[in-house]
Parts: C-alpha cells; structure tokens; sequence
C-alpha cells in the first residue's frame, strides 16, 4: 500500500471503481466523510466533524467529536453495518 505524502500523491494511491463491476445489487451502499481541523485556543483543540449515512438513512447524519479514538469508534461502528447481520446504527447520541 503506498501513502499519500502529498495533495498529488492522493490520486495517485486512489484505484477508481466502476460500480457495475462489483456485481449487483447497491442496497447496502453507504458513504462517510470526515472533516478534522484543530482548535488551538480550545482544550482539547481536536475536533472532527462525520457525515454518514446509508440505506436507511433519508438524510446523512452528523457527529461532532474532540477526539481521534471517538472518529475511530464511530468509524468502526457504522463499518460494521455493512459486515454483520444486526449492526449497531451510529447517531450523534451513540457516536
């Protein structure tokens, strides 16, 4: 796996997909992205905002948290709907 040292090594390390060569079905397509900035003159200056959703979600939710393990948690949670048979649904209340 090669990482990204720069802006113009993103793309370079990025493989594009065509959706119809994975085969079937999108009824378990989701997207995440997350937006992580620093507030220097707060304590703790992390922050990090997760906008997600998926098939059974009608609009995107949204987490705000201060800390790199609570994105990975919240990461971690709403990944595993898509891997088990009854997962845990992220919320801003669970996140």
């Amino acid at each position: 796996m090669k990482i990204a040292r720069s802006k113009s090594d993103i793309w370079e390390s990025v493989e594009m997909v065509d959706m119809d060569d994975l085969g079937g079905g999108y009824a378990d397509v989701g997207a995440m992205v997350i937006r992580v900035w620093s507030e220097p003159d707060q304590e703790p200056g992390f922050r990090a905002r997760l906008t997600f959703g998926g098939p059974e979600e009608s609009e995107p939710a949204v987490s705000v948290v201060t800390n790199p393990e609570e994105v990975l948690q919240a990461v971690r949670s709403w990944l595993s709907r898509f891997s088990s048979a009854e997962p845990p649904v992220p919320t801003p209340d669970n996140v």
